[in-house]
């Protein structure tokens, strides 16, 4: 019966504790197998296999073991992306349709209220030189055909 529940003798007890859990484990259900629990029985080792078993069980909740790590939701990010775009779509909407094609003060306003967007660049600093700002976006050197244009034209 020894052999057959500790096989390599305690040395399981030597491991880190989570191993170490595990390994108890496969010998407290080595000691339910009919043939084991019979002879323990036979002893008069019930008592003690019972509080082996609560020890364990609390031992391995102490460590977290046994049951499903309970893991935090991601957050939610697609619907507030949806609604930075939508604002954004009518804070262009609102600029532009302000423009007055006669009235030349009307253009520089929407040029500069509209200067976040067209220098606004998606490369963001380095993790490990967070401190240091990202360089800034040459607006001329931009290829990209979806990208704005640098001055919006005027709404007639």
């Amino acid at each position: 019966m020894q052999a057959s529940v500790f096989p390599d003798g305690l040395r399981f007890t030597l491991f880190a504790y989570p191993l170490e859990w595990a390994e108890s484990q496969i010998r407290i259900e080595r000691m339910a197998t009919p043939e084991v629990a019979a002879a323990l029985k036979a002893l008069g080792a019930k008592t003690f296999v019972d509080a082996i078993r609560a020890a364990h069980a609390a031992y391995g909740k102490a460590l977290g073991m046994g049951a499903a790590k309970a893991t935090t939701p991601a957050p939610a990010v697609r619907p507030a992306y949806l609604a930075l775009l939508n604002a954004m779509r009518w804070y262009v909407i609102k600029i532009v349709a302000s423009a007055d094609p006669s009235a030349p003060e009307s253009q520089s306003l929407v040029e500069d209220l509209l200067v976040p967007l067209t220098t606004w660049s998606v490369t963001s600093p380095r993790r490990n030189g967070a401190d240091r700002e990202a360089p800034p976006a040459d607006p001329a050197s931009e290829t990209d055909a979806g990208s704005p244009p640098a001055s919006p034209s005027p709404v007639g």
